[in-house]
């Protein structure tokens, strides 16, 4: 990870409070060199730093008070210097032009942040069932591995296949398909812990990791899983059931490919022996 990849994801982890003071720090330093400096160089552009890291990190709010004090400590260091000028109204316009540009930097932050929010979430979400795509997904469990390996803890993955939604988009048509894995996709979600991470990986398979659960829990967790979504269904009318592969990992294995593998394996015995079962393994 470059430093610079650090330091956003060190700020993103902070407290909107804590930015905004670390802002009006560096905002009265900026104000201490503007004054020691004089008036032959200009320290305006200096104030967009604290602006830009208290607009996108903290808020636009935090961001344009950071701005108004920003504009305050220009024209103060001016007026101590004895260059303010004298007349009301260019003394308010001698204020009022920084803070403007200050301000016009902030909405655009806004703007931009908020674009790349919507593009991001859309590069780490499934569009149809606003589960973690599988790319994401892949993201999210390689810092689960890493942080079982670390502190030596368990962990469990469930591999599901939807048995027979081939025959519900053949017969129903692609609409009702659609409607069986948004509701599939919201039953893990209620189903599962908070913290328990859900992927949907490709067409009607899923998966779903386990962080911190011994092989009884992600036993538990996965039959109460299948038997919700074989209930949800049979009450819709629809002959969709799940297999599940589930692997109860006591160590964490080389790569997350190698743990989708596993359970991708497993899930395939259980469609080969009749669907709609779990087929469990514990590794370690």
């Amino acid at each position: 990870m470059s430093l610079i990849n650090r330091i956003d994801d060190f700020l993103d982890r902070q407290k909107p409070w804590a930015v905004f003071a670390v802002c009006l720090t560096v905002v009265a330093a900026v104000g201490v060199v503007d004054y020691f400096s004089g008036t032959e160089v200009t320290s305006s552009l200096f104030y967009l730093l604290p602006i830009l890291v208290a607009a996108w990190y903290a808020g636009s709010l935090y961001g344009l008070i950071v701005s108004v004090l920003s504009a305050a400590s220009l024209v103060t260091t001016d007026a101590i210097w004895g260059y303010g000028a004298t007349d009301r109204l260019v003394l308010t316009w001698t204020y009022l032009a920084p803070l403007g540009f200050f301000v016009v930097f902030v909405m655009l932050l806004d703007r931009l942040k908020a674009a790349f929010k919507r593009e991001q979430a859309l590069s780490r979400t499934d569009t149809l069932t606003g589960l973690n795509n599988r790319r994401f997904f892949c993201a999210l469990a390689e810092f689960e591995l890493e942080r079982a390996r670390r502190y030596d803890h368990p962990f469990g993955l469930a591999y599901l296949d939807l048995d027979n939604f081939k025959q519900v988009n053949d017969t129903c048509g692609h609409d009702q398909g659609d409607e069986v894995l948004k509701l599939a996709s919201t039953l893990m979600q209620e189903s599962l812990r908070a913290n328990d991470i859900i992927g949907r990986l490709g067409g009607d398979e899923f998966a779903v990791l386990l962080p911190e659960a011994d092989p009884a829990s992600c036993a538990l967790v996965a039959h109460r899983l299948k038997a919700s979504i074989a209930d949800a269904m049979k009450g819709r009318g629809w002959p969709v059931t799940a297999s599940i592969g589930l692997v109860a990992f006591l160590e964490a294995p080389v790569s997350v490919d190698e743990m989708l593998k596993e359970g991708d394996r497993l899930m395939y015995e259980v469609k080969q022996t009749g669907k709609n079962s779990i087929d469990m393994e514990v590794v370690g």
